[in-house]
């Protein structure tokens, strides 16, 4: 059978893992990017894999599994994580509860969007401007951008994040329209300079720290170890979440600002990481976003969506990425059995049922996590404290 061609809108992880599954069985796939690289923004955050690890490893060909650890927060940590990560109260500084850590893997998602676009056809500067198909359900689909270009590809994939163009096509503007949520997320990223500092900062746990309470949530990690594993040079990223309706995004000097007074009550190593953080680091304050799934018309099996653009999940317990490996797998799957002689529509539309049942579960799960999370007399019925990063499965 003649394979279908695919486009991937969005060189995102999703977006990338899906082009590489799809290429390992040799089926014509393009990423578009709306950027002019892949290193163009300078934001990045890590991404702790879990259960979604044994669902990387039927994805990815063997030469990409080769330099996977070029992704790792610290590539010198060889041995397993220690048996469990301890969660502190934020006023008290004693452990609130415990997650079994010894089978995660921390990764930089900037270092690991590298390592997925080995080999692939990216073209970049192609930011999405309209979809066009003919109404008969057969037939290419004409992608134009704005840069005045057209593309034709078979099956379109919108792997192109929360506020997905794709999405917006499928949907229109206010039914794919993200949500806010009642919570406050601010991300930095910076180096002491000093290795007493970063060790102090690192005493907790090799990799990764997590702290909840009145104050809010925060999580620290190592996001770069350097290239020779000398403190002065690790690099640390620190997430804060706390609840608060935001007039606009806040970035620079004055999110660092507030991010440092949102922190001068948190118990150690948090209260100092946070203080010692040098002027000028990167900083970011927005309002946390979610979009909760609803089927979308798939354009005969033209069009589809996988990863944030299918399930926009609150980072509460670490599900959103795993998620995303999930969708993935089984896109890859559906498009196989398409060129091997599949009904196109009904691959494609059992895919899309499935992602958006199970991801309209973890979107309304994340949202209740978040309140519980933030309610610190419930916190230890929450799942995070009852069930760790675990998978949940869909009855």
């Amino acid at each position: 059978m003649t394979a279908p061609r695919v486009a991937i809108v969005g060189s995102g992880l999703t977006g990338l893992l899906a082009a590489q599954g799809l290429q390992k069985n040799g089926i014509r796939v393009v990423v578009y990017e709306k950027d002019p690289s892949l290193d163009f923004r300078q934001r990045d955050w890590t991404i702790m894999l879990h259960w979604g690890m044994s669902t990387l490893g039927k994805i990815l060909p063997q030469e990409v599994r080769d330099i996977f650890p070029q992704a790792f927060c610290d590539p010198f940590y060889k041995e397993e994580y220690p048996p469990s990560l301890p969660c502190l109260g934020n006023m008290t500084g004693k452990p609130a509860f415990h997650i079994p850590s010894t089978w995660m893997r921390l990764i930089s998602r900037q270092r690991f969007r590298r390592v997925l676009s080995h080999g692939l056809r990216i073209e970049c500067k192609k930011k999405l401007q309209a979809l066009k198909h003919s109404s008969d359900g057969d037939g290419p689909v004409t992608m134009v951008f704005e840069d005045g270009s057209r593309h034709e590809a078979d099956i379109i994939v919108g792997a192109d994040g929360p506020r997905s163009a794709v999405r917006t096509h499928l949907l229109g503007e206010e039914k794919s329209a993200v949500v806010n949520s009642p919570w406050v997320i601010a991300m930095t990223i910076f180096s002491y300079g000093d290795a007493e500092k970063a060790r102090f900062v690192r005493q907790l746990h090799p990799v990764w720290h997590m702290v909840y309470g009145p104050e809010g949530i925060g999580a620290l990690a190592v996001t770069d170890a350097g290239k020779s594993n000398d403190p002065k040079e690790w690099q640390f990223y620190f997430v804060r979440i706390w609840e608060q309706d935001l007039e606009h995004s806040i970035n620079g000097e004055e999110a660092l600002k507030i991010f440092k007074e949102k922190s001068t009550r948190l118990c150690e190593p948090f209260r100092s990481a946070a203080e010692w953080i040098p002027e000028g680091s990167l900083c970011n304050v927005d309002q946390l976003k979610y979009w909760v799934p609803e089927p979308w018309d798939n354009r005969g099996g033209r069009v589809t969506l996988a990863g944030d653009a299918a399930h926009s999940i609150m980072p509460f317990r670490g599900q959103g990425f795993n998620r995303s490996m999930e969708d993935t797998l089984q896109l890859v799957e559906a498009i196989v059995k398409i060129r091997d002689g599949a009904d196109r529509a009904e691959a494609m539309a059992s895919y899309d049922r499935d992602v958006c049942a199970r991801g309209r579960d973890a979107v309304l799960a994340s949202l209740e996590e978040g309140k519980t999370n933030m309610n610190y007399e419930r916190l230890g019925t929450s799942k995070t404290a009852t069930r760790g990063f675990a998978k949940e499965v869909r009855l």
